[in-house]
């Protein structure tokens, strides 16, 4: 069986805990890691100092393209054996996702194993498996051996974690899932002005993200006598 995050603490130093967090665009980037990073790295910063959890972020891939991404990823990797060399970081944190993150993610997992950095994987990306499937074979390899030599690996479901198994099963008691998790909004609820459900979705809307899915869904409960708005 999976074991929690809980039963498996690193136990890696006494007092504050140094993280650091390779993701890929930064502060304010689009898309879910870096929201997700956002609402962590706020969350971290509010709990203090009770909390006792200093984090910084690694970006790898930036915001300004695929040319300026390599400079980006080698400043990353410097940036790294920096905190490395004066014993600023405990842990690095490594957000994993398809095709260009995978390259840089494991390199980023290479170094971290040579310089003796224990890392957390921490699986995004819809359709994951798939990619690994079609993904050239030194390449899927080397996620395989990220995940193998990983103290722990987070994925955001059963399903992942099942994904995860299949190709590593050595890894079945590092394995967390947690899903992903968004502020609660501080603003009062309104109520609609009539009996229609009203869905907003956060996010790009296809196939990848289960559009189709929710649409067949709204159809079936619509079929039992409720209207609905796309908003």
């Amino acid at each position: 069986m999976l074991r929690s995050g809980e039963e498996r603490s690193l136990h890696l130093i006494e007092g504050r805990l140094r993280v650091a967090v390779a993701t890929p665009l930064g502060l304010d980037g689009r898309g879910g890691i870096d929201r997700l990073n956002d609402s962590i790295f706020e969350t971290i910063e509010q709990q203090q100092p009770h909390l006792n959890v200093e984090a910084s972020r690694l970006v790898t891939r930036g915001q300004r393209g695929l040319i300026v991404a390599q400079f980006v990823f080698a400043i990353a990797l410097l940036k790294f054996a920096w905190l490395v060399l004066f014993r600023r970081i405990d842990v690095l944190h490594i957000h994993l996702s398809n095709w260009g993150s995978s390259y840089r993610k494991t390199v980023m997992g290479a170094a971290a194993r040579l310089l003796r950095v224990p890392y957390v994987v921490h699986l995004h990306g819809s359709g994951f498996d798939e990619f690994l499937a079609v993904a050239p074979t030194r390449l899927a390899r080397a996620v395989d051996l990220l995940f193998l030599k990983s103290v722990q690996i987070v994925v955001l479901g059963e399903y992942w974690a099942h994904a995860v198994l299949m190709r590593v099963p050595q890894v079945r008691d590092k394995i967390t899932v947690l899903p992903n998790a968004t502020k609660l909004s501080s603003k009062p609820q309104l109520q609609a002005p009539d009996s229609r459900i009203r869905i907003t979705c956060l996010g790009q809307l296809g196939e990848r993200k289960g559009t189709p899915q929710l649409i067949a869904a709204l159809q079936t409960v619509s079929s039992a006598g409720c209207l609905f708005r796309a908003g």
